[in-house]
């Protein structure tokens, strides 16, 4: 116990020395009991499988003068073997640690005696300061774009978009509320290039949104920023175009003039998916589908999907498309959260399988509810339902039974040391069927905090989603099989 307690001691001095404020990092890593079942546990490894941890970081910020060493010195200079040989250039054939880790799981083969040493101590902080989840990994220090793109872009996964060969980043960013009724392109632009930075390659749109504005401001972003065309997966949705009879609905008619006139917007040539935002009850489902087919044929699209379709609809579609041999939709964009989870979870549970649906999900945060930043009469002055046209939203939204379901879930992301913007999107993103989640934000800080949701979801245990669970009691029942 005598030892524990001395590198208890050492640890709460280094990280003082590293001058780390921030409560997690102290209670997880100065515990040297804590250490060793850390060490030992998939679920760290899993989290962290993304930081490089370079030994050379150590040295460097003891010689820059930016740690004070007689602790660093004391305990690092008498391990075996030296630290000068272990963090020298070409110690890579260390048998002990070699100077680079692309992954922390490395320390897994470690002998236990090597876990609970102050060496070791000193790698995991390492992760710390330079792991995302650290505090000075912030808005008011950021890297460039280049240092951002390299190192955050390893944690971004990528995921088909249902059955076809498409690759959508797991979570991605929708121009909904934000382009046009909040931000212009100057605004667009740093948001924009704050998710290439974080490895998202998935942005979507649509005609109806800010009046076709926001196409008009995510294109002209788009030039200004030069990135290449084929790093971008592009959607926009097609229904709402107009006043006029025919500038709304799923007819030939407006799919085709609807699409020249976002494409026009984007000052692009094609997108990637095209969206038919609603079901047209007034427009034969073949219509829908053969004009769908054209936008692909003519090369303005590349795939089609539906948004908020039932699965009566777009299995209808899908058997029109397999009688006319056409391309049916591959991705259908339902509303997915912890409060609202029926299609998702029930309805669309055959065309997984018989269809290869893929799902790109929207309002994760259920409209920011799940955030934890509304309570009943506090509504921030800078957030959506602050709009005027989202108050009707926000009464029918900011309910006891809502508002009680998300204080019950606060303690669950405080024991994983999350936000609970991170825990409800971290939750979307780990059902196997989606393949995106498209997240909204005004603000870089929202982003970088959102964006860590892909952290979050290794996290995500059995246990932690029984707990979720039993706060939210909002699991579908599924219909019942009299057979079993």
């Amino acid at each position: 116990m005598a030892s524990t307690a001395c590198e208890l001691t050492w640890i709460k001095q280094l990280l003082a020395d590293l001058n780390i404020k921030h409560e997690a990092p102290m209670k997880m890593f100065c515990d040297n009991q804590a250490a060793r079942h850390i060490a030992a546990n998939p679920v760290f490894h899993e989290r962290t499988k993304h930081i490089e941890v370079d030994c050379h970081f150590i040295r460097e910020r003891v010689e820059a003068k930016e740690i004070e060493t007689p602790y660093v010195k004391k305990h690092l200079s008498n391990q075996a073997p030296s630290i000068d040989y272990l963090l020298s250039s070409n110690s890579s054939t260390s048998p002990f640690l070699p100077p680079t880790f692309s992954t922390l799981a490395h320390l897994a083969r470690l002998e236990l005696r090597y876990l609970s040493s102050p060496l070791f101590q000193v790698q995991l902080i390492t992760c710390v300061l330079r792991s995302p989840l650290h505090p000075s990994h912030s808005t008011t220090s950021r890297k460039s774009p280049e240092e951002a793109s390299n190192c955050k872009t390893k944690t971004m996964q990528y995921k088909n978009l249902g059955k076809s060969g498409l690759k959508v980043s797991q979570l991605s960013y929708g121009a909904w509320v934000s382009f046009g009724n909040q931000l212009d392109v100057k605004e667009a632009k740093q948001l924009l290039q704050c998710c290439r930075d974080h490895g998202v390659n998935f942005f979507d749109n649509a005609e109806v949104y800010a009046n076709g504005r926001a196409e008009e401001i995510m294109g002209q972003a788009i030039r200004e920023l030069g990135w290449r065309r084929s790093d971008l997966v592009i959607s926009t949705k097609i229904f709402w175009g107009g006043s006029g009879p025919n500038d709304k609905g799923l007819s030939r008619k407006h799919i085709v003039e609807g699409t020249k006139a976002s494409l026009k917007r984007l000052d692009m040539e094609y997108v990637d998916v095209l969206y038919c935002h609603r079901p047209d009850a007034a427009t034969p489902i073949e219509e829908t589908v053969r004009a769908m087919n054209h936008v692909i044929d003519k090369g303005w699209a590349f795939y089609w999907g539906t948004s908020e379709w039932s699965a009566q609809q777009i299995t209808e579609a899908w058997a029109v498309a397999d009688r006319l041999d056409l391309v049916g939709p591959i991705v259908e964009q339902p509303e997915y959260n912890l409060l609202s989870r029926h299609k998702v979870e029930v309805e669309f549970l055959p065309l997984y399988s018989t269809h290869g649906l893929g799902l790109t999900t929207w309002s994760p945060l259920a409209s920011g509810v799940l955030t934890g930043k509304y309570n009943r009469g506090n509504i921030p002055p800078d957030s959506r339902f602050a709009l005027e046209n989202y108050k009707n939203l926000a009464s029918r939204s900011l309910v006891d039974d809502v508002l009680r379901k998300v204080n019950g879930l606060k303690p669950i992301a405080d024991g994983l040391g999350v936000p609970l913007s991170q825990l409800a999107i971290a939750w979307c993103a780990s059902n196997p069927n989606v393949s995106s989640v498209i997240t909204g934000a005004t603000k870089e800080s929202q982003i970088i905090e959102n964006m860590k949701a892909i952290e979050v979801i290794p996290l995500l245990t059995p246990d932690i989603m029984e707990k979720i669970e039993a706060v939210v009691q909002s699991k579908p029942k599924r219909p019942e099989s009299y057979r079993s």
